[in-house]
C-alpha cells in the first residue's frame, strides 16, 4: 500500500514538473514571438516616424498609417519616448504633439489616480518625458501624494515640462517641507532656467522665511546675471540667514559688479554673513577686495578668517602678497591664519625650495620662512629640514630654525 502511494506521489510530482516546464517554454515562446512581432512593427514605422520628427509641419497621419492601435500604437509611443532624451526644440514639440494625438498623455494622466503607488509613479515619469503642458495641473496635485516616490517623480516631471505653469507648484512646495524635501525641489528648479528665475523673483515676497533662503540658493545655482541686482538688495534684509545666502548666491553668479555690495557685507554684525561675503569675493576675484579680506583675517570667528584667507588665494598674486604682508601683522589670529593658508596651498614648500638660490626670490623666501619659524609654526619646516631632497636647503632651513628658536616663544 505504501509503495502504491509513493508511486502516485512521485507520478503527481513528475506531472507537475512536466506541466511547469511546458508552461515556462510556452510563455517564453509567446514572449519571444511578441518581441519579434514588436520589432517588425518598429522597423515598419520607424522611417516614417523619423521623417515626422525631422519635418517642421504636417500631422502624424501624413507619415505613418492611421489609426494606430494596439501593439502598433505601443510601438509608436515607445519610439517617441526613446527620442525625448536626444531631441529638443521643434522636434521635441512634435513628439509632445504626437503623444497627445495618440492619447498617451490622457491615459497617463488617468493613471495618476491609480490606487497603486507604483503605477502613479510610472505615469508621472512618462508624463515628464512627454513634456505636455496638459499634465502640469495633474502632476502638481501629485506633489501632495502620500507616497514619497510619486512626489519625487511628479516634481521631476514638472521640471522636465518647464514653463511658468510647471514652476509655480514647485515654488509653492518650498514652503511645505513636511512632505517634500526642500533640497530636491531646489535641485529640480535649478535646472529650469529663465522660467524658474522669473517666477522665483515674482513669488519671493509671498514665500515663507525658510523658502526665501531656499529661493536665493536656487537663484545662485541658476547663475543668471539678470538676478544679481535683486539678490544684492537681499543683503540688506533683516534676516541674517537671508543676507548670508544672498552673499553666497552673488558669488555663485560671479558678476564682478557686485563686489562693492559684498565689501559692505564684510562689515555685517552677523559672522555667517561675513563668512559668506568673503567666500563670494574669492569667487569674483576682484583684486581691490584684498584689503578688506586682509582685515577680516583678524575676525574672531574662525570661518570668517578661513574664508577670507581662501579668498585671498583665489585673487592670485595680489592675494599672495597680501598674505605675506599679514605675517607681520600684530594680530595673532591674522598671522596664524595666513600661515595656515600658505601651508595648505603648498606655498611654504615652494619658498623652502628657493632657499638654495642666490637671487631676489631667495631673499624673499628666507624672509618668509624666517618669519614663520619665529611665530613657532615649525612642524612643516622641521619635517622639510629632515626630508628635503637638497642638502643645501636642509642645512639652510636647519639654521633658520635654530636662530628662530629663542624668539619664537616671545613673538608667536
Amino acid at each position: 500500500m505504501n509503495e502504491k502511494i509513493l508511486l502516485i506521489v512521485v507520478g503527481a510530482v513528475g506531472l507537475v514538473v512536466i506541466s511547469l516546464t511546458f508552461s515556462i517554454l510556452l510563455m517564453k515562446s509567446w514572449r519571444q514571438g511578441r518581441i519579434t512581432r514588436q520589432r517588425r512593427k518598429r522597423r515598419a514605422i520607424e522611417p516614417g516616424l523619423l521623417r515626422y520628427l525631422g519635418s517642421r509641419e504636417g500631422a502624424l497621419e501624413r507619415f505613418i498609417p492611421m489609426p494606430v492601435e494596439g501593439s502598433l500604437r505601443a510601438a509608436v509611443v515607445e519610439l517617441l519616448l526613446e527620442h525625448t532624451s536626444i531631441l529638443k526644440g521643434e522636434a521635441m514639440e512634435r513628439i509632445t504633439s504626437a503623444l497627445e494625438q495618440l492619447g498617451m498623455v490622457r491615459e497617463e494622466i488617468g493613471r495618476l489616480r491609480s490606487g497603486s503607488a507604483w503605477r502613479r509613479a510610472a505615469a508621472a515619469e512618462r508624463l515628464g518625458l512627454a513634456r505636455s503642458p496638459l499634465a502640469v495641473e495633474p502632476l502638481a496635485k501629485r506633489l501632495e501624494d502620500p507616497d514619497e516616490e510619486v512626489r519625487l517623480r511628479a516634481g521631476r516631471a514638472l521640471g522636465q515640462i518647464r514653463g511658468t505653469l510647471a514652476v509655480r507648484p514647485l515654488i509653492a512646495a518650498l514652503s511645505e517641507p513636511s512632505r517634500w524635501s526642500t533640497m530636491r525641489v531646489a535641485e529640480i528648479l535649478s535646472n529650469m532656467g529663465s522660467e524658474a528665475e522669473e517666477e522665483l523673483i515674482r513669488s519671493y515676497p509671498d514665500l515663507a522665511p525658510k523658502a526665501r533662503v531656499a529661493a536665493l540658493d536656487i537663484l545662485g545655482r541658476l547663475r543668471r546675471p539678470g538676478s544679481a541686482s535683486f539678490i544684492e538688495q537681499r543683503l540688506r534684509d533683516e534676516d541674517p540667514d537671508v543676507r548670508a545666502r544672498a552673499a553666497h548666491a552673488l558669488g555663485q553668479i560671479g558678476d564682478p559688479t557686485a563686489y562693492r555690495s559684498l565689501l559692505e557685507a564684510m562689515q555685517d554684525p552677523e559672522w555667517p554673513v561675513r563668512a559668506m561675503a568673503a567666500k563670494a569675493l574669492g569667487r569674483l576675484r576682484v583684486p581691490d577686495s584684498a584689503p578688506a579680506l586682509a582685515l577680516r583675517l583678524r575676525d574672531r570667528q574662525w570661518w570668517v578668517r578661513s574664508n577670507s584667507a581662501q579668498a585671498l588665494i583665489e585673487l592670485g598674486e595680489t592675494g599672495t602678497r597680501t598674505l605675506l604682508d599679514v605675517l607681520d601683522s600684530p594680530d595673532i589670529y591674522a598671522r596664524h591664519q595666513a600661515v595656515l593658508m600658505l601651508q595648505q596651498t603648498g606655498l611654504v614648500d615652494r619658498y623652502v625650495d628657493q632657499l638654495c638660490r642666490a637671487d631676489e626670490e631667495a631673499t624673499l623666501a628666507r624672509r618668509v620662512v624666517s618669519r614663520i619659524a619665529e611665530m613657532g609654526r615649525v612642524d612643516r619646516l622641521e619635517e622639510l629640514s629632515r626630508v628635503h631632497r637638497f642638502e643645501s636647503v636642509r642645512e639652510t632651513l636647519a639654521g633658520i630654525l635654530r636662530k628662530a628658536a629663542p624668539a619664537s616663544g616671545a613673538r608667536a
